[in-house]
């Protein structure tokens, strides 16, 4: 679920009914939903639990329905029953944000064994997930924000979000306070960025222009100078660097100068992921890296070249030359690319990139025995766009994958799938795609 609803990674219904063929009757039906219409659904069915200013963000629920007649399946009767079985497990009963959900251990309503739920309340979430974006590029896992526009949307600059972001600033690593200011300027509307540095450091001169190039939203809009947008938001960031360090000098130690293999952040809890599918390519990476000339003899030619091979893996999964930082933690992690690195779709995407991206989509095809007739949109739309949960630290990650009943064709792989392991990787994927 998208924007402000209640978030549900995946839901399953349990029901009972008078034969088979009447069960498989409703399921058929359930399958000819359309995502948007089964998600406004399950929020009209949350939506009654929780108070106005609040939300659920499940990773999978599962709600026993009864028994349904085939002919009794509608969206009104599927959102009535689903009501109905979350009320009886007293869902609403939870009070604190930070505690999961725990269903009876004799019931199917609620979130599954070892996929909690938790409540957040909206304005108290904002202020805390700006924060770990601004530090990570990631968006909580319990927020109820899918995307940064909602997350903006709902953000209420108080006293203790001003502190927040102050402590942000002056405890990072320089690394840290780089890549804070380029994801707040490069993000957020101009007047939360404006009202943050004021407001965080009003000793500080104003270092926010009011520069709508420097809005990467905007970037689709109308033909962008990629080159002098580029320039003019690091002079932003340089100059508030400066001021920043002479006036508040960062109380953190030190960053160690970072190699060209650095390490993927741990993790805390479970990650939910876009575009998961895009390790099916893994065997493919290296030489596509090295026939573009961001890698050499298995090595990222600089940091630079790190972040534009993992935009050019979302352009591999999407088709789409904008992104939005949250969205590539797969990416990130298959390039190996560290938090205070931003990915953020400042610069264009080279065409000669992106043609050869065409072209390792097509080898991946003919190298895959039984898959047909697939064109690199239809692998995309059916392998590499799937959702996905990243768990674990960085030396034991595992990526669970959302499966679909065209996995079947997964069995004609001529290459592993259960485990990644990259060159430049500090530590073998364990994938879960089964």
């Amino acid at each position: 679920m998208s924007g402000e609803a209640h978030r549900v990674g995946s839901a399953r219904f349990h029901i009972s009914g008078p034969d088979h063929a009447a069960l498989l009757q409703w399921r058929t039906r359930l399958e000819a939903v359309g995502p948007g219409e089964l998600e406004q659904a399950l929020d009209i069915a949350l939506r009654d639990i929780l108070p106005p200013d609040e939300l659920l963000v499940i990773d999978r629920l599962e709600v026993d329905l009864g028994e349904f007649a085939a002919d009794e399946f509608d969206l009104p009767r599927l959102t009535s029953a689903t009501r109905e079985a979350l009320h009886r497990q007293a869902i609403h009963a939870i009070r604190r944000p930070d505690v999961p959900i725990q269903p009876p251990a004799d019931s199917h309503a609620g979130a599954a064994e070892g996929h909690p739920a938790y409540r957040v309340r909206l304005s108290r979430s904002a202020n805390a997930v700006l924060m770990t974006y601004l530090a990570t590029g990631q968006l909580d896992r319990a927020a109820p924000f899918t995307d940064l526009a909602a997350l903006y949307e709902a953000l209420e600059i108080t006293s203790a979000t001003l502190e927040a972001f102050r402590h942000l600033l002056i405890t990072g690593t320089m690394l840290m306070r780089r890549a804070a200011l380029l994801r707040l300027y490069a993000t957020a509307p101009r007047n939360v960025a404006q009202a943050l540095m004021t407001g965080g450091f009003p000793d500080l001169p104003t270092a926010v222009r009011a520069d709508d190039d420097l809005r990467s939203s905007r970037l689709e809009a109308r033909p962008v100078d990629y080159k002098r947008q580029s320039s003019r938001l690091e002079q932003v960031i340089d100059d508030t660097l400066a001021k920043l360090d002479t006036e508040h000098p960062s109380s953190a130690v030190a960053e160690e100068p970072r190699t060209e293999n650095p390490e993927f952040q741990s993790l805390s809890g479970a990650l939910p992921c876009a575009n998961a599918g895009l390790v099916l390519l893994h065997p493919f990476l290296r030489p596509y890296f090295e026939g573009t000339g961001l890698m050499r003899e298995g090595v990222f030619a600089g940091s630079r070249e790190r972040i534009i091979a993992s935009r050019m893996l979302h352009f591999i999964a999407t088709g789409e030359t904008s992104h939005e930082e949250p969205d590539l933690v797969i990416p990130r992690l298959l390039c190996n690319v560290p938090d205070e690195r931003p990915v953020l779709p400042i610069d264009g995407l080279d065409p000669e990139h992106i043609a050869e991206a065409q072209r390792m989509l097509v080898a991946a095809i003919d190298a895959w025995e039984g898959i047909g007739h697939a064109t690199p949109d239809g692998i995309r739309e059916t392998f590499l766009q799937r959702p996905g949960v990243l768990r674990g630290s960085s030396d034991a990650l595992q990526l669970t994958i959302e499966r679909s009943g065209i996995d079947i064709l997964l069995d004609r792989l001529p290459w592993a799938l259960s485990l990644v392991k990259l060159p430049w990787m500090p530590a073998p994927l364990k994938v879960d795609w089964s």
